[in-house]
């Protein structure tokens, strides 16, 4: 994550005196870039955790594919709801239109038009899954022209400040938790050797993402917030799954089973079970 910020603070240099050859270029990398969370996202979102994104590709300078490993199902809602997100935060365009491709079939079976520039949307079928297929995202940005997200030269400094601000507020504490924070807001934390976005539920390892469910990152922040401390058994229950009116010791246990999973590519971080009582996030990160 902290390569990821300097590379960015690197694009708004170049931006502001690059060729718009050069812009189109990385504007393109940087929507590119965009895609591959929402492919991520789509996934997850479909209960898929263990597919790869393929490499993105671009078929003409408006037009994005996104291309998945293997067969999914999904429901539309929540592809709109993903797409709607990235378009609120200004990491799309404001009016594109999404189309889901069936290779097997070379048809399509959805597809949504965003336009924030007028308020409109035109989203059909909701609430309708879709059975398991090999799926395609076309992303056809709408009178896209180069720099649309690029930052003008007058804010350049104010946007390099607001970047200084953020990297100011890299706390860290004697417990091997890191919190990445924006004024009072949680962008990511610093877990022993990976980072964890709670946002978009997703941990990475060298820049290698690892998907978590939403349930899976409920448990995650809870535990991160106490590292090495016991949280117990009714704790984790109430606080993750009260709201769904669900209390299943089971249903805790087997989450825990796979976030312990997840966590093991980094032998500094380790999830414990004192049986009967509860669980604990040990953290033992090396200090550089």
């Amino acid at each position: 994550m902290i390569t990821t910020g300097i590379a960015l603070i690197f694009i708004i240099f170049v931006n502001a005196n690059n060729s718009p050859a050069n812009q189109t270029k990385i504007e393109s990398q940087r929507i590119q870039l965009h895609l591959r969370q929402v492919g991520h996202q789509f996934l997850s979102q479909s209960q898929d955790l263990h597919s790869l994104i393929l490499p993105i590709s671009q078929t003409d300078p408006n037009t994005y594919q996104i291309n998945f490993q293997n067969a999914f199902s999904f429901v539309p809602d929540s592809l709109v709801k993903i797409v709607q997100t990235a378009v609120n935060r200004n990491l799309l365009p404001r009016h594109l239109m999404v189309n889901v491709k069936d290779l097997s079939k070379q048809t399509i079976v959805y597809g949504f038009e965003i336009d924030k520039n007028k308020e409109s949307e035109v989203i059909p079928c909701l609430g309708r899954p879709q059975p398991t297929g090999h799926y395609q995202l076309e992303i056809g940005l709408i009178a896209f022209s180069p720099g649309i997200l690029s930052i003008n030269k007058p804010y350049l400094p104010l946007a390099l400040i607001s970047v200084c601000l953020v990297i100011l507020h890299f706390i860290s504490n004697s417990n091997g938790v890191k919190v990445f924070k924006s004024k009072d807001k949680v962008l990511f934390e610093k877990i022993g050797k990976m980072s964890f976005d709670r946002n978009n539920n997703l941990l990475q390892l060298k820049n290698q993402p690892i998907i978590l469910t939403e349930t899976e990152s409920k448990l995650l922040t809870i535990l991160i917030a106490k590292p090495n401390q016991l949280i117990s058994r009714d704790f984790l229950l109430k606080e993750v799954w009260e709201n769904d009116g669900v209390f299943t010791g089971r249903s805790l246990d087997v989450f825990l089973s796979r976030l312990r999973k997840k966590l093991a590519a980094d032998p500094t971080l380790q999830i414990t079970n004192v049986h009967g009582k509860g669980y604990m996030l040990k953290t033992n990160a090396s200090r550089d």
